[in-house]
């Protein structure tokens, strides 16, 4: 699980792709993961990061980058100051839960269950064990 937050007034390209300034708040987060807004929503993928000309594959909590998103459209999909989240397969979700929870940082642990909450308002269900699992 992973969260960042968009810096004000750090976007250098609307779209194709956004190229905006991130902090990661919790996690780590890695190029090709899928990132939603607070609502739930689709916003795109982590097609790139770089910081000072260094091309990076993954980030953690504190880091600075600009971050190329392929699929977003600035004030379209997300604004600045907005939280995106690392949008977690319900699969995956069950697994971490299962198998990790105790393995996971205090803002990683945070961030799963504002996740979750996320999900749960468009779907009451979403990552529940069911009878067979």
């Amino acid at each position: 699980p992973a969260k960042i937050i968009i810096i004000p007034k750090l976007i250098f390209r609307q779209s194709k792709p956004a190229i905006c300034g991130i902090e990661v708040e919790a996690g780590t987060i890695k190029t090709g993961y899928t990132l939603m807004n607070a609502n739930g929503d689709y916003v795109g993928v982590v097609a790139s990061m770089e910081d000072k000309g260094e091309t990076l594959t993954a980030m953690s909590r504190g880091q600075r980058v600009a971050m190329a998103i392929k699929d977003a459209i600035v004030g379209k999909h997300f604004d600045e100051g907005d939280e995106l989240y690392v949008d977690i397969p319900e699969k995956h979700y069950k697994f971490i839960e299962r198998e990790f929870k105790d393995k996971l940082t205090e803002d990683e642990y945070e961030t799963l269950y504002e996740f979750l909450e996320i999900k749960r308002k468009q779907d009451p269900d979403w990552g529940k064990f069911g009878l067979f699992e």
